[in-house]
């Protein structure tokens, strides 16, 4: 209902718009998985989309904010995901005072964030909403752990196929390896993999598979199943790979 009445609110504004929605499945309260959501998905549009995060956005400790980073704005609350979502400091950010007098504070993103979205897209200049400032809670993405022999990451992200992303990029996974066999573990030892496939058939059906998605992180899956609900993995379950020298 939530997200329809949202969309709705966009529609009603600017009937012109192109409402494009990334999820309605993150975990709620889940900061880091919705910022792993976005990241990886806003660079696929174009340049001057308004991007609207409404995950734990309703609190008084979390403002309404709007920046603009690399070429794009965002939208949401001042709860640590433009930490998550960037690696360098947004290059315009502002608190949202524009709309709050009149705000519901049990919806934040239909009486404020909505609003925002909808008048930057019609061309308005974040000054326009608010006065600057500096993000006041700062999250950092969580980097897996290195040592010689292995890295330890953690699950960031569960599709709706039910396999999971982690931490743990190919960058730093053929750094590491140095063609080096290797075993990834996830859960428990019982469980390994020691190949990185191209695609989830590359094994037979009801097989583990682990490769690099197009994000560049390891994921986990399972040929025609479900490996998150087979291993009881969730998020932040652990994920070590080991290496072994020849």
């Amino acid at each position: 209902m939530y997200a329809g009445m949202a969309q709705g609110a966009v529609l009603r504004m600017l009937p012109e718009a192109h409402v494009v929605v990334l999820s309605h499945h993150v975990t709620p309260y889940q900061i880091v998985e919705a910022a792993y959501v976005l990241r990886e998905s806003y660079r696929h549009f174009p340049p001057g989309t308004v991007h609207v995060l409404s995950v734990n956005s309703e609190g008084r400790r979390t403002p309404p904010v709007a920046f603009r980073f690399d070429g794009h704005f965002f939208v949401g609350a001042d709860n640590g995901f433009a930490g998550l979502l960037t690696d360098t400091p947004p290059d315009e950010t502002v608190c949202i005072e524009k709309y709050t007098a009149d705000a519901n504070p049990s919806f934040v993103a239909l009486s404020v964030l909505i609003p925002a979205a909808v008048d930057l897209a019609r061309g308005a200049a974040l000054s326009d909403l608010g006065s600057p400032c500096e993000l006041q809670v700062t999250m950092h993405r969580l980097l897996p752990s290195l040592t010689s022999s292995a890295m330890r990451g953690r699950v960031i992200y569960i599709d709706s196929y039910r396999n999971v992303v982690t931490n743990i990029t190919k960058e730093d996974f053929t750094r590491l390896q140095r063609g080096r066999k290797f075993e990834i573990w996830m859960g428990s030892s019982h469980y390994r993999i020691s190949r990185i496939s191209q695609r989830y058939a590359d094994v037979p059906e009801g097989e583990l598979v682990a490769l690099f998605n197009t994000s560049g992180c390891l994921e986990v899956a399972m040929n025609k199943g479900f490996v998150a609900d087979m291993l009881s993995l969730t998020l932040q379950s652990d994920v070590l790979v080991k290496f072994f020298d020849n």
